[in-house]
């Protein structure tokens, strides 16, 4: 570790970060939509079914596919903050000795606590969010050190081999970290460009060698991925996952959807920074890259810098190109590196400026850092209230089965319908239209075809545990599942129905095309379901001959 990152300073704000970030959501976990069913991603299998498989070899040798709230985010807290470590030792070795540790501050500080963090973070371990940092930056170490030093073949071949094994390591974890990497290059030889000038092994060939390196290797590592998918889907007897996939690349293009993906872009990536402070600082930081990399470009006459600028900054958005869709839950990991590397620059600025500026700088800067520390608790905090709620929901349910009015040892449950969040907590993860930037986002959200009305939700966890219990993985592993392991969760044990049950009951209320789990006959909705009484009015709770029925 370089001695810059062994300084006091760095050390201890890396640790008060890390504490004002954290320490709420340790303290008070929560439960979000995988933690419902990550028996059925370690155990099961549908993690390695979709190449997400690390973490089931894990659960083969510890223990892992249960619910444990301080133990996991401990584990990606801890992983959170050695890839801080990671991405500032590759910043110092890019860098120029003489910048201050402060700027690594400032880098670590946001890298940490950048709101945006929470809307993966809440999803639990199965994001990989730590693994996919520290194995992406550690492939960017060694390609940097691969490039900059004359190494003989044999240590060579090692090198190569070990960024795919990480760079795999990575993917599988969480896909995002395949966007995490391409930038990442883009990242490395810009400032190698910047601060070597002529003397950067990234001139001439060497830029097009990089480039070519990083799809390479991503190749590399998609392939290897895939292939140790199948051998362990093969050695386990995992059955495919069959699930509805966004488009690709390909078909939302041919198909002439453009300027929908571009409105949509605009939305969730721009439009958004007048209600999401995440967003705004995102919006902010790209408007300074430009101008610093206009700038740069200008004052060196190097054409290098500013197609390497260029292509670092879309390079943010690869991901979003490939799924068709924004994706700002996985986007995020990108869009923190970049932000946090930002105000790393803006500190180095500052640092050569006068004292005035300096503090004036200096001081908005440890606000924006502050406030974006809140910013992620506020989230936390309401991912808490969420869940405290619905697992009062579940407990008040629960209860009432148990409450000697229904045969339950001898008859299974099946829960039908859909569950709401009260308005006290989904308002909170909307801009209505009465809040201060309706109006902008209206206007972009209709450009996207958004569907909204009087408030549009702009949140990335509004999703209801119940309602998503209810219904996930149903092409997998039928009806109902999540929503028992919810139970389970809560320490309830209920005889629950068959899938032929399950299927009975959704023909009479919910009636399906069960070839592809979709809602073709909701037409019939209303008529058969609407009139009946659903939770929390008296009577939801229906016993028949076969089951009993809790409608939501």
């Amino acid at each position: 570790m370089p001695k810059k990152l062994k300084n006091i300073w760095f050390v201890m704000s890396l640790i008060v970060s890390t504490i004002a970030g954290y320490g709420y959501v340790l303290t008070h976990g929560t439960c979000g939509i995988d933690d419902i069913s990550i028996d059925l991603y370690f155990e099961k299998g549908i993690g390695v079914a979709i190449g997400r498989w690390p973490y089931y070899l894990i659960n083969k040798v510890i223990p892992i596919a249960e619910y444990t709230p301080f133990i996991g985010d401990f584990i990606t807290i801890v992983l959170l903050m050695i890839s801080a470590v990671a991405w500032c030792t590759l910043f110092c070795m890019l860098l120029p000795q003489e910048v201050s540790v402060w700027a690594y501050i400032v880098f670590a500080a946001l890298f940490m606590n950048y709101s945006m963090n929470a809307d993966v973070f809440i999803f639990y371990l199965q994001n990989g969010l730590g693994w996919v940092h520290l194995f992406s930056v550690l492939s960017l170490i060694s390609f940097f050190y691969l490039y900059k030093n004359r190494v003989k073949a044999g240590k060579q071949i090692g090198i190569r081999i070990s960024i795919i094994v990480m760079l795999t390591l990575a993917i599988s974890f969480y896909e995002s970290a395949a966007n995490l990497f391409l930038s990442g290059i883009f990242l490395v030889v810009l400032l190698d460009l910047y601060v070597r000038k002529k003397e950067s092994c990234f001139r001439e060939k060497g830029f097009i060698g990089a480039i070519f390196f990083a799809c390479r290797y991503l190749v590399y590592a998609m392939v290897f991925r895939r292939i140790a998918r199948m051998i362990i889907m093969r050695v386990f007897s995992i059955q495919a996952y069959t699930f509805y996939r966004s488009p690709s690349s390909i078909e939302w293009i041919t198909k002439g959807d453009l300027g929908n993906f571009l409105a949509q872009l605009f939305c969730d990536y721009f439009a958004m920074s007048v209600v999401y402070y995440p967003i705004f600082l995102f919006v902010i930081c790209s408007i300074v890259f430009v101008v610093l990399l206009l700038y740069c470009t200008w004052k060196r006459k190097d054409w290098l810098l500013a197609v390497t600028g260029i292509g670092m900054y879309f390079s943010l958005f690869a991901l979003s190109v490939v799924q068709g869709d924004s994706m700002e839950y996985r986007a995020c990991q990108i869009f923190t590196i970049f932000v946090a590397f930002v105000f790393m620059l803006m500190v180095i600025i500052l640092t050569k400026l006068k004292k005035q500026i300096k503090i004036g700088g200096g001081i908005l800067i440890a606000c924006a850092i502050i406030y974006s520390t809140y910013d992620m608790n506020q989230w936390f905090v309401l991912d808490y209230e969420k869940t405290e709620y619905e697992m009062g929901v579940v407990d008040e349910i629960a209860a009432e089965l148990e409450s000697g009015k229904y045969d339950i040892k001898e008859k299974p449950l099946v829960f039908v319908g859909d569950f709401e969040l009260p308005e006290e907590i989904y308002d909170r993860y909307c801009i209505k239209n009465t809040d201060f930037g309706w109006n902008i986002v209206e206007t972009a959200a209709k450009a996207a075809d958004r569907d909204f009305g009087e408030k549009y939700c702009y949140g990335q966890n509004d999703r209801s545990i119940i309602d998503w219990s209810v219904k996930a993985f149903a092409m997998h592993c039928g009806y109902n599942v999540p929503i028992r392991q919810l139970f389970e969760y809560r320490g309830y044990e209920f005889l629950w129905a068959d899938n032929e049950v399950v299927k009975s009951v959704f023909n009479t209320y919910y009636p399906l095309d069960w070839d592809y789990y979709s809602y073709t006959y909701i037409e019939n909705y209303t008529e058969n379901y609407g009139g009946a009484a659903q939770y929390p009015e008296n009577g939801y709770i229906e016993e028949t001959q076969d089951c009993i029925i809790i409608r939501l």
